[in-house]
């Protein structure tokens, strides 16, 4: 049924951005991918009395890429990434928010633990500030990304856990097939890479462990162990094929379709 709906009104990608550990560019992370590096190194924790020495995939430094956004170096990194990653995405589809009918250009963000350092910081004795109580709330990516693009369309957070950017898609995607936007900006962004965080992956023993950084995450070797935590944002520019012709803007892919399923489970939540 979804796919005979999208094939009589197709929904086109028009821009992409990322930021990550292996660059500041889709293209880096693709050419990653494809060369099969991995952009893992050590890096040190410490929670309360307990120290850990983890493989993670850290951004580079983005200070100066930041540097035409300066209102964005006091928020959380994971707002950070999303206003480079989102503006790359914007850039590609020549989409202006403050045009004519830009009314009809919403926005929908991923985000499976949120604005995370805020909370870190609050623990580390240092002066809470007003500005905490907005920054720190899951919902402030969004908003931010809103004020800072000048998206006045419909524009908010999901939270699935791993799958919160996979599941933003689904839900602009939506947004566009019922004709409540022409437009979607659509992403998810994480940056986990805290000590509090560590200790509580650490604690479900899901990180795994190698004496070589870059061979830590395995996933199809016999011997893998666990995961390597990273972070970044990636976003992408959804619309109907419409608008795209439209504006005169090549689409870059086209969406096929999704599923969103809860796993079947016989015993009760704890």
């Amino acid at each position: 049924m979804l796919q005979r709906v999208l094939q009589d009104n197709p929904i086109v990608v028009t821009g992409m951005g990322a930021m990550s550990a292996a660059g500041f560019s889709t293209d880096t992370l693709w050419a990653s991918a494809v060369n099969g590096d991995c952009p893992a190194t050590w890096q040190d924790f410490v929670w309360g009395k307990q120290r850990w020495r983890k493989a993670v995939c850290a951004a580079p430094d983005y200070n100066s890429s930041l540097a035409r956004f300066p209102r964005a170096k006091k928020l959380d990194r994971t707002v950070q990434l999303a206003i480079l990653a989102a503006s790359q995405a914007l850039e590609q589809a020549c989409v202006n928010p403050t045009i004519p009918g830009c009314e009809r250009i919403g926005m929908v963000v991923g985000s499976s633990r949120g604005a995370r350092s805020k909370w870190v910081q609050a623990q580390e004795n240092r002066p809470v500030f007003p500005s905490d109580a907005a920054n720190s709330t899951i919902a402030s990516i969004s908003g931010t990304l809103s004020q800072y693009f000048s998206i006045v369309g419909q524009s908010y957070m999901v939270s699935a856990t791993c799958a919160s950017g996979a599941v933003a898609i689904a839900l602009a995607a939506q947004q566009i097939l019922i004709g409540a936007a022409d437009i979607m900006l659509v992403g998810g962004t994480d940056a986990p890479l805290n000590s509090m965080m560590i200790a509580q992956l650490e604690a479900t023993g899901v990180l795994g462990y190698h004496d070589d950084p870059e061979r830590t995450c395995r996933p199809f070797d016999r011997t893998r162990n666990g995961l390597s935590l990273g972070e970044g944002a990636g976003f992408l520019i959804l619309e109907s094929s419409s608008s795209a012709q439209r504006r005169g803007v090549k689409p870059l892919a086209q969406l096929a379709g999704w599923g969103i399923a809860q796993p079947k489970t016989s015993d009760a939540p704890p």
